[in-house]
């Protein structure tokens, strides 16, 4: 065979390549689909994978995330040649396959996050009337596993306009979560590729809404406790990996049985 003529095939086979990648894309994405489930693979034998993989994920199903196509190919994984959504433009289910629960070993480094972003939440609200600004969660809690998620609950005095508030810090990063009539919830660090390094919840709330001081204490001060608390987060994990609420759900009635413990044992310590 003379080499223009294998050069040809060569080429042809490339064109064919991705022309039949145009192809795939175009099948597998029709905005009725759910995420999670756009992995075709092909056995054409022809069809060579790229020199080098385009994917940065590890694998298909996590790289399905929030409606990212994928061309599986013999255990070659293909980044998506679509644009992603934004957040804001994602279902709850989508986000969830985005953000999962994913729970580590205790990371020393979470007071440290917390500090860090106590001193930023402090110099931005310098004139509302911040009662206290703590650190609360799992993360808070000595020697258990826990999402790499710092929680942050920051109290504000009662005479405070809850709104303005929240709108100092989403002019300022934070994202709105939830919006409830004495709660807002706010977060930093999640994006459209998924967590950042640092992630933050945060809870604006009233002066005296504030159990979770007293569970975290309680945890601390009872670690047998704490550890069944790890166990059930741990049994919790992959059984609502990709369902917040039904995660926070399940863990409801062990957290309301030792908060109200702690507080007949702590009194108004808050």
């Amino acid at each position: 065979m003379s080499l223009e003529i294998s050069q040809f095939i060569s080429e042809l086979k490339h064109d064919l390549y991705y022309a039949l990648l145009q192809i795939v894309i175009t099948i597998c994405n029709p905005p009725s689909l759910t995420a999670g489930r756009h992995c075709v693979p092909l056995s054409a034998s022809f069809i060579r994978p790229p020199p080098k993989p385009l994917c940065g994920f590890g694998g298909c199903c996590a790289a399905c995330k929030a409606q990212r196509v994928v061309l599986c190919n013999r255990g070659q994984y293909i980044k998506d040649l679509t644009m992603r959504k934004e957040l804001s433009e994602m279902t709850l289910e989508e986000l969830w396959e985005l953000f999962p629960i994913f729970l580590v070993q205790h990371d020393v480094r979470w007071s440290e996050y917390f500090g860090e972003i106590q001193a930023v939440i402090t110099d931005l609200l310098t004139n509302y009337p911040v009662k206290r600004i703590s650190h609360i969660g799992s993360t808070a809690i000595q020697e258990i596993w826990a999402k790499n998620i710092v929680d942050v609950m920051i109290e504000i005095s009662e005479n405070a306009d809850i709104k303005e508030i929240s709108l100092i810090l989403e002019q300022n990063g934070f994202i709105k979560m939830s919006d409830e009539k004495r709660r807002i919830s706010l977060n930093m660090g999640y994006t459209k590729d998924g967590f950042a390094d640092k992630v933050y919840h945060i809870h604006l709330r009233y002066t005296g809404d504030n159990d979770e001081l007293y569970f975290r204490d309680y945890m601390n001060e009872h670690p047998e406790l704490a550890k069944e608390y790890e166990a059930l987060k741990l049994r919790l994990w992959k059984q609502y990996e990709h369902d917040r609420d039904a995660y926070t759900n399940a863990k409801t009635d062990f957290i309301s049985k030792w908060t109200a413990e702690a507080r007949k044992e702590y009194g108004n310590r808050y």
